[in-house]
């Protein structure tokens, strides 16, 4: 997929209807990640990170670029650009933002903003090692494809879930990850 078809594609359709059904809890602490998209030889990939074994919480899970909220963001997109130049050097300037999805409850208590951007230019990825042990791309037209992406209904704390598994080369994504990735894909199709 070229940018021109995802950003018609983008546009065009209604947003996917929201599965996870945590409850608003106050409890829930604001984060937003960067959905960064890059065309590589004319084809869109989506850049995901991967977390040290050392963090607390998640690790070795793969994430986008992300965290959580500071006093001086001045929105939760600032935040998700602060984010991504912290953890992968991406500069906030070389990113297009065309838009978020609504924000989502995680099991984790977080409230997550999940900003979408295209990667203006390439640039020299520098990993913070404190946040991010690696990175690498997935091809969208994998992502978009049905069959790479695995669901399951389970219960949380009463509450129904679908978890979305997306095996690719030696990596899950899943998670949060793994529902951002299914609402683009929703969003697209």
């Amino acid at each position: 997929m070229q940018r021109s078809e995802f950003m018609t594609k983008f546009q065009l359709n209604n947003l996917p209807a929201q599965r996870q059904i945590f409850p608003n809890d106050k409890m829930h602490r604001q984060a937003a990640v960067l959905l960064p998209l890059l065309p590589v030889n004319n084809n869109l990939q989506l850049l995901f990170t991967k977390r040290p074994m050392h963090m607390k919480s998640h690790p070795g899970q793969v994430s986008f670029p992300g965290g959580k909220s500071e006093n001086e963001d001045k929105s939760l997109i600032a935040t998700a650009l602060r984010e991504a130049h912290e953890e992968i050097g991406l500069a906030p300037n070389n990113v297009d933002v065309i838009g978020q999805f609504p924000t989502m409850n995680t099991i984790s208590g977080f409230k997550v903003t999940p900003v979408i951007g295209f990667i203006k230019q390439p640039f020299e990825i520098i990993l913070d090692p404190n946040e991010v042990d690696s990175y690498f791309l997935v091809p969208l037209h994998y992502l978009m494809q049905r069959h790479n992406r695995q669901q399951i209904d389970f219960k949380f704390r009463k509450y129904p879930q679908t978890l979305t598994f997306i095996p690719y080369q030696d990596h899950l994504i899943w998670g949060i990850t793994g529902e951002l990735v299914e609402r683009l894909c929703q969003q697209l199709k």
